[in-house]
């Protein structure tokens, strides 16, 4: 498929995808009054459709910017002087393998992360900081930033379509972010 075109195609769908599932959100979180049992199974139903439909249009874009095979990602790192149980490893490496799971979704945020790892925000952020030093977000950061480092090494087309891909809501935030991280723009990455 021409790339120019699926990236066109993605961001079609993107866009009334996530205007979808704002208002269904709000509708499940009660922010228009309580509703009926069936209409809220009804929400719940569209919103994860919607969910999964989303899931589908960023595995697209992650899938036309990869270039051949890809590694698996690296495991999260414990903090200095953290010694983590067999649990405590199982435990980061189903985390690493949702926030894969969810990279492209712009909109995820760390409720809906600890929902997917069936804990709540508390436990998720308690767990995550003792056992590596850094909140979830910032683990979440981390790992859109390193496959953005890894797309543009492959010869990713734009800059642009990277930073969607990886779950940034704007090309600037994402430049930012990574100049941060890397000490140099996306567009100069990888460095001679």
């Amino acid at each position: 498929m021409n790339p120019r075109l699926a990236a066109s195609i993605s961001h079609e769908f993107r866009t009334p995808l996530t205007l979808i599932l704002g208002p269904l959100r709000d509708l499940e979180e009660g922010a228009c009054g309580k509703l009926g049992m069936d209409a809220m199974q009804q929400v719940a139903l569209a919103r994860r459709n919607a969910e999964r439909i989303l899931g589908l249009v960023n595995q697209l874009d992650v899938a036309r910017l990869d270039a051949g095979p890809r590694p698996a990602p690296p495991t999260l790192t414990t903090a200095p002087g953290v010694r983590p149980t067999k649990t405590d490893r199982a435990f980061l490496e189903r985390v690493r393998d949702v926030m894969e799971e969810v990279l492209g979704d712009e909109e995820l945020t760390i409720d809906d992360l600890a929902r997917r790892l069936a804990v709540d925000r508390s436990n998720l952020y308690r767990r995550l900081h003792s056992l590596t030093g850094r909140s979830p977000s910032a683990l979440l950061v981390e790992r859109r930033l390193a496959r953005a480092a890894e797309l543009l090494t492959a010869g990713a087309d734009s800059v642009g379509e990277v930073a969607y891909a990886v779950g940034f809501k704007t090309v600037s935030h994402f430049s930012r972010r990574f100049h941060a991280r890397y000490g140099v723009s996306p567009s100069a990455f990888p460095p001679s």
